[in-house]
């Protein structure tokens, strides 16, 4: 094993790099503040884009359901930050993520998100991940779309 690297932020975009190092044998420490910013918001919460909160979440309840009526579903549907809320009890949106996983489509949820939110024990469709494994599916993907 090679030396130890320290990542000074560990969000959305350093994840990448983060994963990169990891396989290529470094030890790598990620570390965070304590509110992180997002630079990119419309792929890092649970409304789409930004703007009005309620129009937001409509949005991305359409988005989801949207998902279910193409022609081809997606092969994976990964779901981290704000995003881990849409696949707990109660949500609006866990109809349409179970028809998804029914037809074949991967729903995977960040579990460091579900348990930053309290909602560990709510998860009610999918399997629990984490950022190195959405890493890998962003990066070997041919296509991703998102709202």
């Amino acid at each position: 094993m090679k030396g130890l690297i320290l990542v000074r932020g560990a969000g959305d975009l350093a994840t990448g790099t983060i994963l990169h190092l990891h396989r290529c044998g470094f030890r790598v420490l990620a570390v965070e503040c304590a509110q992180p910013s997002a630079i990119r918001r419309g792929a890092a919460f649970s409304e789409a884009g930004s703007g009005d909160d309620t129009l937001g979440a409509a949005l991305m309840k359409g988005f989801v359901y949207a998902l279910t009526q193409l022609d081809t579903a997606p092969d994976t549907v990964l779901l981290y930050n704000g995003g881990a809320k849409l696949s707990v009890e109660g949500a609006e949106t866990v109809n349409d993520l179970r028809l998804l996983a029914e037809n074949g489509t991967e729903v995977l949820t960040c579990g460091t998100c579900l348990n930053h939110y309290g909602l560990t024990d709510r998860l009610a469709v999918g399997e629990v991940t984490n950022m190195y494994v959405i890493a890998e599916k962003l990066s070997g993907a041919g296509k991703v779309i998102r709202p």
